[in-house]
């Protein structure tokens, strides 16, 4: 440093100095693009700061406020070069690495066997009076409960809807007018199922108890969870199998995976049907009267691996 240089201004030329030798390091005989274009802001910056630094002025007292001014007008020049720079640098290498890449998609399957049955059984009931059907589909519901007690079936996985209660009317065209003709009350009761070695036995008895309505049971598995996660593994090895075999084929290697997508469900077994009245006879029990088939669980991923050279 010269006698009567401020300390800033030394500071600066020797960073400077130190950011020109790197960028023309970066400079072959063929320029880059990128780096040429740094390279010329940055020389640019040196021969603006050094005109004005050889430009003849008049006398007068400098302060430290017009050092740090002339450093941030520095800092102007140079800082729009670098990241102009980086940012020419980044984007050249993310469209490279988009180039460089495969998707592919998989799907597994796992097959279980149902372990819990959903079970709505209805009791409806017309009478003309609303007393009277109302008892009719109470009797109907207390013994379905009674049942469920005897089947052991835990009472928390059984619940009983309100009862619902409609009047029925008659219109009569020549008096204009209607009718109350009587009462229509209906209830439900849903069974949570966790045995399904006793679905046709609770099916079967409720048609005996009163029940005069009943939807398909829903089956389903305890383990849904599980067995969708098990789909989907076997679903991304699926996937990476295809993409090794396209990048094989493109005479290349399969990198890390980059993005990942995936989806689950399931595919329910068809409604456990009733078996013939002579397979029914020969068991000799109303458990054995229904049968269940297998349910698919299934998993589906894309993934976009990375393809690297071959070696």
């Amino acid at each position: 440093m010269t006698a009567g240089t401020p300390v800033w201004r030394d500071k600066v030329y020797r960073s400077c100095g130190c950011f020109r030798m790197a960028v023309n390091q970066r400079v072959p005989d063929e320029p880059d693009p990128v780096a040429r274009f740094a390279a010329t802001c940055v020389h640019r910056a040196f021969a603006v700061n050094l005109q004005r630094r050889n430009a003849p002025k008049p006398y007068r007292r400098r302060s430290g406020f017009e050092g740090d001014v002339r450093l941030m007008r520095f800092i102007e020049i140079v800082a729009p070069a670098s990241a102009a720079c980086g940012l020419l640098t980044c984007s050249a290498q993310a469209a490279e690495q988009e180039i460089r890449s495969v998707t592919v998609s998989g799907q597994g399957e796992i097959q279980a066997e149902p372990d819990r049955a959903f079970v709505t059984l209805g009791v409806e009931a017309r009478k003309p009076k609303m007393e009277e059907a109302r008892a009719e589909v109470a009797k109907s519901v207390d013994a379905v409960m009674k049942l469920t007690r005897e089947l052991k079936i835990d009472q928390k996985y059984v619940r009983t809807t309100r009862v619902n209660v409609q009047p029925e009317y008659n219109w009569d065209n020549n008096a204009r007018e209607r009718h109350l003709i009587g009462y229509y009350v209906s209830r439900q009761i849903e069974v949570d199922l966790r045995d399904l070695d006793k679905l046709g036995q609770l099916l079967e008895r409720s048609f005996d108890l009163g029940v005069n309505q009943a939807g398909d049971p829903r089956l389903d598995s305890s383990k849904r969870r599980e067995l969708e996660r098990e789909a989907l593994a076997k679903a991304v090895e699926d996937a990476r199998l295809n993409a090794e075999a396209v990048a094989k084929a493109a005479g290349a290697r399969l990198g890390p995976p980059r993005t990942i997508s995936a989806s689950s469900g399931f595919v329910p077994p068809p409604v456990p049907m009733q078996r013939n009245k002579a397979m029914m006879a020969e068991a000799n029990d109303a458990s054995q009267s229904y049968q269940s088939g297998q349910m698919a669980f299934n998993g589906n991923v894309q993934v976009e691996y990375d393809l690297v050279p071959a070696q």
